[in-house]
């Protein structure tokens, strides 16, 4: 059911107050599109094109006087600090959600007189920050009086008894509903979001047509409820289950962080345990900011430590780029994060006695002014740093649900060429949650092949080194799943006796997430894609079935992307963190981990690079015979090729090699063309840089 707008939600507050004796103030019914930074510059998203900004909102009105008021706020994608003034005092401030949020500020007698006052919204940012605010209304009561009218008891359960969760109030407006808390420290709670550690939850509501949501993260159902809330008492009683086959694999945010330690976004350590639990995680990695810490005694104090097993590791936070390392001791010292050098901060690392995964984070995020995978540091086209400094990572994150690109596979084409380079290199899926409920925890994941029967005693070894091999799923929404030849998974060396490779796929989801189409990929290459079903072959799988490819004549690594439609509301998926494009389609993703293929029967694996090498070893003198020996090949061996061949020149004739590319095979130009594209992007991140 499609919710009607913020306007309903005024309709129904306008009908109820109306039977009142102190009626609330409509400061304003309309929706106003606000903006920071220039008004003169692009909208930050499409949706706000051709429409009209205004740096701030002015509004002056009549107050009959009251010792107790508070506002009601309607807001949506907030991003940047926005404050609220009255009479020229700040009395609070939008929240920082994107979000659709309908919330309150309370104000005492001293922030408001009798007679005329004015209203005042308006941000001091430089960045371009396109919301929507209102209705605005102001009611003569105090929001704790407001919100404590009606009051539900509600308790959501498995099939065996009350299950932690996450609950979602939904406004009848669609705005995430503001409610007030009267349960003890299993709750941490947000605006329209509540995650209860036992399953039960008391709240309070003004009476209303309200939809309430409760699920558990990525592997159960969301049951759903229309309740109209009455004053008084409203018993509830949901039911959830677990819907996605995920038997033999661990569950494992590997980007986990808390207010208390690392000092931004809103969540408390003793919330996170909560969001941990509701959200199904089962292996979090404490990736703190340059600290060590261990959830253990957190969780116990909670009461969820049944639900995961708490790693400790640490997020080496430094102006070159962040590493999420572990396992770690918490004790021991932390390494030096004030180190310049890329390849110093690297040797710091690997100098962790225990510490055995090193995972590059976000590499295609700006943080301190550095993009670790942006052209002026990193060629994208060979998996390479223009420094000659290598990467000695062993993993790195492809999906981080809380700072996704404007192109989703952006960081998963990166590993794939990184694999193409030879380097072994796990993809990974993450939160990187600070948050209680704006950045879901574990909304991005990775899952591990392991023994899963025991959230509370996870084997920990065995994980750690089935991530190393890369025996690994990465998931957002949807999980995908390959096999080759009926008997090879990611992380594994496929052999290949026929001419045609038999690849099996499968797709796993729950009910409320919505796939769309399968793409295979061989060396990072499109090779096949195919649309989806809308409707499961079988309850939590969404697809299964299996194709016939040829056996290429050299080695490969095949890796399965599945992608669904983006969700809102209960499980809303984020906008990018750093967009490149104001355009945004909302996305759920599922990528396999790689399924290395000998298909040349030598008895190893083979990269790009490696027959790039081979290749130059022979025809390196020739650029003519060296691109075609690439006719044999694929459009990565192509680029390697010529990158080997091109840093050995003094001077390139680039007339000279497109006259000779004019012959070559597709798959080769493409190869060169990459290469020389990737150049460029560099020479011209290098201008910007000067």
């Amino acid at each position: 059911m499609k919710l009607p707008t913020a306007f309903a939600c005024l309709a129904l507050w306008l009908t109820v107050s109306a039977l009142a004796d102190d009626s609330p103030v409509e400061l304003t019914s309309d929706v106003i599109h606000l903006r920071s930074g220039s008004l003169d510059g692009p909208a930050e998203w499409s949706e706000f094109e051709g429409s009209t900004p205004v740096a701030e909102w002015t509004h002056e009105f009549e107050w009959p006087g009251s010792d107790l008021a508070c506002l009601e706020v309607h807001q949506r994608d907030v991003k940047q600090d926005w404050r609220i003034h009255i009479n020229g005092k700040e009395v609070g401030k939008l929240i920082r959600d994107e979000n659709p949020l309908l919330f309150y500020v309370p104000l005492s007698k001293d922030d408001l007189k009798q007679g005329k006052n004015t209203i005042r919204v308006f941000s001091n940012s430089k960045e371009i920050d396109d919301i929507t605010m209102g209705p605005v209304v102001l009611h003569p009561t105090s929001s704790t009086t407001l919100l404590s009218e009606c009051v539900v008891e509600l308790n959501v359960s498995e099939w065996d008894g009350p299950a932690p969760c996450r609950i979602t109030i939904a406004a009848w407006c669609g705005d995430l509903q503001q409610v007030e808390s009267f349960s003890d420290s299993t709750l941490a709670v947000r605006p329209g979001v509540i995650y209860s550690g036992t399953g039960k939850a008391k709240f309070g509501l003004p009476p209303g047509l309200y939809e309430i949501y409760a699920g558990r993260g990525f592997e159960y159902s969301v049951a759903r409820e229309i309740v109209q809330v009455r004053a008084g008492t409203n018993e509830l009683n949901l039911t959830i289950q677990r819907e996605v086959p995920t038997e033999g694999y661990v569950a494992c945010d590997t980007h986990v962080h808390t207010l208390t330690y690392s000092g931004h976004g809103d969540s408390s350590i003793q919330e996170r345990m909560l969001t941990l639990a509701g959200e199904g995680i089962e292996l979090p990695i404490a990736t703190d900011h340059n600290k060590q810490i261990d959830y253990r005694a957190t969780a116990a104090e909670m009461g969820v430590s049944s639900y995961f097993t708490p790693v400790v590791g640490n997020e080496v936070t430094t102006k070159l780029g962040h590493f999420n390392v572990f396992p770690l001791t918490p004790g021991e010292a932390i390494p030096n994060f004030k180190l310049t050098d890329w390849d110093e901060i690297q040797n710091e690392i690997a100098r962790q006695p225990e510490s055995k995964i090193v995972i590059l984070n976000h590499a295609r995020d700006i943080h301190s002014g550095v993009r670790p995978f942006g052209p002026l540091l990193f060629n994208d086209s060979i998996g390479e740093r223009y420094d000659g400094q290598p990467l000695r990572i062993n993993a790195m994150e492809i999906l981080n649900s809380g700072a996704i690109q404007s192109d989703p596979l952006e960081l998963t084409r990166d590993w794939m060429q990184l694999l193409n380079r030879g380097l072994n290199v796990t993809p990974i899926g993450c939160s990187d949650s600070h948050d209680v409920s704006r950045y879901i925890v574990g909304q991005g994941r990775t899952y591990i092949r392991c023994d899963d029967s025991d959230p509370a005693n996870i084997p920990v070894d065995e994980a750690i080194n089935n991530l190393l091999q890369g025996r690994v799923t990465v998931s957002y929404g949807l999980l995908t799943e390959l096999t080759v030849n009926d008997k090879y998974s990611p992380g594994e060396t496929a052999t290949a006796p026929d001419d045609t490779i038999h690849v099996g796929l499968r797709v796993l989801g729950p009910h409320w997430v919505i796939p769309r189409e399968l793409h295979l990929y061989a060396n990072g290459e499109l090779i096949k894609e195919f649309p989806l079903p809308s409707e499961p072959m079988k309850p939590g799988v969404k697809y299964e079935g299996e194709l016939t490819i040829p056996r290429p004549a050299h080695d490969v690594h095949l890796v399965a992307v599945a992608f669904g439609n983006g969700l809102d509301n209960y499980w809303p998926t984020a906008k990018p963190y750093q967009p490149t494009t104001p355009n945004f389609e909302s996305t759920t993703l599922g990528v396999t981990g790689a399924v290395r293929v000998d298909a040349d029967r030598d008895g190893r694996w083979s990269s790009a690079r490696d027959y790039a090498e081979r290749l130059i070893s022979q025809h390196g003198d020739s650029l003519a015979n060296l691109l075609k020996a690439c006719d044999a090949f694929d459009t990565p061996t192509a680029t390697h090729a010529y990158h080997l061949w091109h840093i050995e020149q003094e001077k390139v004739d680039e007339a000279a090699v497109t006259k000779l590319l004019e012959n070559a095979a597709e798959h080769v130009k493409l190869g060169v063309y990459r290469y020389r594209d990737a150049l460029r992007a560099h020479e011209i991140a290098l201008i910007e840089a000067n």
